[in-house]
């Protein structure tokens, strides 16, 4: 609603580059209550040197809402904040108490954008949470998958290891299969019906992972 109210007043204002950096500087300041609704009027104005640089301050502030609306611009081909996006992504990732759009936003970032290192350190994170926090394990992980992103690999190789219940009879290895065979477009075997074929599909994507140097070593977490 105060984005709404923010965009009919300056529709009133006659159509020039401060009135143009105003909203800009306006959105990304409304980044903490409403990222959504600023990332996506943002993209129009996503190539404007006014949105490039109050987003970098913004993200190196540590503002709340702006890794989503970074993503989103990155996602859209524009990419010029993504060094400062991905430095802030790995801190709202290891922050159990981030906002959830916030969170998707940088979980996003390091999934689609992020270096191998970038990766490595969130799936560190996922399995740190894995026992330590298991509701914002369960967030995070999602959040770094399910988007049919190859790159998802490494995370779901934490979640593969970890034979908890997440549902009915249904454990995080179970899900994270079916996961994992839409990330690359490979088939397990996940949907069995008994122990035993849901076991076995677990392996054989295990095997896979191992096979692309994407398996860790980590203890599973206790039942």
């Amino acid at each position: 609603t105060s984005l709404l109210l923010v965009q009919a007043a300056f529709q009133k204002l006659p159509a020039s580059p401060e009135t143009d950096t105003l909203l800009i500087k306006r959105w990304i300041a409304e980044a903490p209550v409403h990222a959504w609704g600023s990332a996506n009027c943002l993209l129009e104005f996503g190539d404007n040197p006014a949105t490039t640089e109050t987003l970098r301050q913004a993200l190196r502030n540590d503002a709340a809402g702006t890794s989503y609306i970074a993503w989103t611009l990155a996602r859209n081909g524009q990419q010029a904040t993504l060094p400062d996006a991905l430095a802030r992504a790995l801190k709202v990732a290891d922050r159990p108490g981030a906002d959830p759009t916030d969170l998707q936003g940088a979980a996003a970032l390091l999934r689609d954008f992020g270096s191998d290192e970038q990766l490595k350190q969130l799936a560190a994170l996922v399995r740190k949470y894995q026992t330590a926090d298991r509701n914002f394990y369960q967030v995070l992980w999602q959040y770094a998958s399910e988007s049919g992103n190859p790159r998802e690999a490494r995370v779901l190789a934490v979640v593969l290891r970890d034979r908890r219940i997440l549902f009915d009879q249904t454990r995080y290895c179970d899900f994270a299969v079916g996961v994992l065979e839409r990330a690359i477009n490979q088939h397990f075997g996940s949907g069995g019906k008994t122990a035993q074929e849901r076991d076995d599909s677990v392996s054989r994507a295990l095997a896979w992972l191992q096979s692309q140097g994407l398996t860790n070593k980590s203890r599973a977490p206790r039942q």
